[in-house]
Protein backbone atom coordinates (compact mmCIF):
# COMPACT_ATOMS: atom_id res chain seq x y z
CA UNK A 1 0.00 0.00 0.00
CA UNK A 2 1.53 3.34 -0.99
CA UNK A 3 2.48 5.76 1.78
CA UNK A 4 0.70 9.12 1.46
CA UNK A 5 2.83 12.20 1.04
CA UNK A 6 3.56 14.03 4.28
CA UNK A 7 1.62 17.20 3.39
CA UNK A 8 -1.42 15.24 2.32
CA UNK A 9 -1.33 13.20 5.54
CA UNK A 10 -0.81 16.31 7.70
CA UNK A 11 -3.86 18.07 6.24
CA UNK A 12 -5.87 14.90 6.67
CA UNK A 13 -4.96 14.72 10.36
CA UNK A 14 -5.78 18.38 10.89
CA UNK A 15 -9.13 18.03 9.15
CA UNK A 16 -10.16 14.76 10.83
CA UNK A 17 -9.06 15.68 14.36
CA UNK A 18 -9.89 19.40 14.29
CA UNK A 19 -6.32 20.27 15.30
CA UNK A 20 -5.42 23.97 15.22
CA UNK A 21 -3.20 24.62 12.19
CA UNK A 22 0.45 25.47 12.95
CA UNK A 23 0.07 28.87 11.28
CA UNK A 24 -2.38 29.96 14.01
CA UNK A 25 -0.59 32.60 16.18
CA UNK A 26 -2.41 31.35 19.28
CA UNK A 27 -0.36 28.12 19.09
CA UNK A 28 2.94 28.75 20.88
CA UNK A 29 5.35 25.82 20.62
CA UNK A 30 8.26 27.48 22.40
CA UNK A 31 9.57 25.67 25.45
CA UNK A 32 10.27 27.85 28.44
CA UNK A 33 13.52 27.53 30.45
CA UNK A 34 11.53 26.39 33.50
CA UNK A 35 10.01 23.55 31.46
CA UNK A 36 13.46 22.46 30.24
CA UNK A 37 14.73 22.50 33.82
CA UNK A 38 11.78 20.39 34.92
CA UNK A 39 12.53 17.80 32.22
CA UNK A 40 16.23 17.77 33.14
CA UNK A 41 15.47 17.30 36.86
CA UNK A 42 13.19 14.38 35.95
CA UNK A 43 15.94 12.82 33.80
CA UNK A 44 18.48 13.24 36.58
CA UNK A 45 16.14 11.69 39.13
CA UNK A 46 16.01 8.59 36.95
CA UNK A 47 19.83 8.56 36.56
CA UNK A 48 19.58 7.68 32.88
CA UNK A 49 20.64 9.22 29.61
CA UNK A 50 20.80 8.19 25.98
CA UNK A 51 24.49 8.41 25.12
CA UNK A 52 26.97 7.07 22.62
CA UNK A 53 29.63 5.06 24.43
CA UNK A 54 33.14 4.71 23.04
CA UNK A 55 35.60 2.05 24.12
CA UNK A 56 39.15 1.98 22.83
CA UNK A 57 41.66 -0.82 23.20
CA UNK A 58 45.34 -0.91 22.23
CA UNK A 59 45.78 -3.99 20.07
CA UNK A 60 48.48 -6.35 21.41
CA UNK A 61 49.11 -4.33 24.57
CA UNK A 62 49.46 -7.37 26.84
CA UNK A 63 51.98 -8.95 24.47
CA UNK A 64 53.85 -5.63 24.20
CA UNK A 65 54.05 -5.41 27.99
CA UNK A 66 55.38 -8.96 28.25
CA UNK A 67 57.96 -8.45 25.50
CA UNK A 68 59.14 -4.90 26.23
CA UNK A 69 58.38 -4.47 29.95
CA UNK A 70 56.24 -2.23 32.10
CA UNK A 71 58.24 0.97 31.61
CA UNK A 72 57.99 0.80 27.81
CA UNK A 73 54.31 -0.20 27.79
CA UNK A 74 53.50 2.65 30.20
CA UNK A 75 55.16 5.10 27.81
CA UNK A 76 53.05 3.68 24.97
CA UNK A 77 49.89 3.99 27.08
CA UNK A 78 50.73 7.59 28.05
CA UNK A 79 51.38 8.46 24.38
CA UNK A 80 48.05 6.82 23.51
CA UNK A 81 46.21 8.77 26.23
CA UNK A 82 47.85 12.09 25.31
CA UNK A 83 46.57 11.66 21.75
CA UNK A 84 43.09 10.27 22.47
CA UNK A 85 41.88 12.38 25.40
CA UNK A 86 42.21 15.79 23.67
CA UNK A 87 40.49 14.44 20.54
CA UNK A 88 37.61 12.95 22.55
CA UNK A 89 37.12 16.00 24.77
CA UNK A 90 37.69 18.66 22.09
CA UNK A 91 35.02 21.39 22.24
CA UNK A 92 33.38 19.60 25.17
CA UNK A 93 31.69 17.18 22.75
CA UNK A 94 32.90 14.03 24.52
CA UNK A 95 33.97 13.07 27.99
CA UNK A 96 36.44 10.43 29.10
CA UNK A 97 34.75 8.51 31.90
CA UNK A 98 37.63 6.27 32.86
CA UNK A 99 40.80 4.51 31.87
CA UNK A 100 40.77 0.74 32.25
CA UNK A 101 44.36 -0.35 31.77
CA UNK A 102 45.12 0.41 28.13
CA UNK A 103 41.45 1.09 27.36
CA UNK A 104 39.50 4.34 27.43
CA UNK A 105 35.78 4.58 28.06
CA UNK A 106 34.17 7.83 26.89
CA UNK A 107 30.68 9.15 26.20
CA UNK A 108 29.21 11.50 23.61
CA UNK A 109 25.75 13.03 23.41
CA UNK A 110 25.81 12.97 19.61
CA UNK A 111 26.54 9.74 17.71
CA UNK A 112 27.85 11.58 14.64
CA UNK A 113 30.43 13.34 16.81
CA UNK A 114 31.53 10.01 18.31
CA UNK A 115 32.08 8.58 14.82
CA UNK A 116 33.96 11.70 13.68
CA UNK A 117 36.19 11.55 16.76
CA UNK A 118 36.87 7.84 16.19
CA UNK A 119 38.04 8.70 12.69
CA UNK A 120 40.15 11.59 14.06
CA UNK A 121 41.77 9.18 16.52
CA UNK A 122 42.65 6.74 13.75
CA UNK A 123 44.10 9.56 11.63
CA UNK A 124 46.09 10.88 14.58
CA UNK A 125 47.47 7.41 15.25
CA UNK A 126 48.38 6.98 11.57
CA UNK A 127 50.39 10.22 11.69
CA UNK A 128 51.97 9.32 15.03
CA UNK A 129 53.02 5.88 13.80
CA UNK A 130 54.41 7.33 10.55
CA UNK A 131 56.51 9.86 12.47
CA UNK A 132 58.05 7.12 14.67
CA UNK A 133 58.96 4.28 12.27
CA UNK A 134 61.52 2.87 14.73
CA UNK A 135 58.83 2.12 17.36
CA UNK A 136 56.09 -0.51 17.23
CA UNK A 137 52.92 1.06 15.82
CA UNK A 138 50.09 1.86 18.23
CA UNK A 139 47.02 0.16 16.78
CA UNK A 140 43.72 0.95 18.47
CA UNK A 141 40.37 -0.77 18.12
CA UNK A 142 37.35 1.43 18.76
CA UNK A 143 33.86 0.27 19.66
CA UNK A 144 30.83 2.57 19.59
CA UNK A 145 27.31 1.87 20.75
CA UNK A 146 24.37 4.14 21.46
CA UNK A 147 21.58 3.54 23.94
CA UNK A 148 20.06 4.38 27.27
CA UNK A 149 22.54 3.97 30.11
CA UNK A 150 22.46 4.43 33.84
CA UNK A 151 24.50 7.43 34.95
CA UNK A 152 26.14 7.41 38.36
CA UNK A 153 28.04 10.38 39.74
CA UNK A 154 28.99 9.52 43.32
CA UNK A 155 32.78 9.76 43.65
CA UNK A 156 33.33 10.04 39.89
CA UNK A 157 31.08 9.89 36.86
CA UNK A 158 30.38 6.41 35.49
CA UNK A 159 27.88 4.75 33.18
CA UNK A 160 26.48 1.22 33.23
CA UNK A 161 24.12 -1.00 31.26
CA UNK A 162 23.80 -3.30 28.30
CA UNK A 163 24.75 -0.56 25.83
CA UNK A 164 28.02 -0.02 27.70
CA UNK A 165 28.65 -3.76 27.55
CA UNK A 166 27.98 -3.82 23.81
CA UNK A 167 30.38 -0.93 23.15
CA UNK A 168 33.10 -2.68 25.18
CA UNK A 169 33.22 -5.68 22.85
CA UNK A 170 35.92 -4.18 20.64
CA UNK A 171 38.13 -7.26 20.87
CA UNK A 172 35.51 -9.85 19.93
Amino acid sequence: RPVPEFNFYWHQVIDSANIIPMSDPSTDLRIEESELNLVDRFRQSRNTSVLTIMFTDIQGFTRLTEERGDAFSNEVRQTHDSLLVPIIERDGAGRVIKHIGDAVMAVFSEPSTAVARALDIQEGLRKLNASHPNLPPILVRIGLHMGQVTVEDKMSLDVFGRHVNRASRVDR
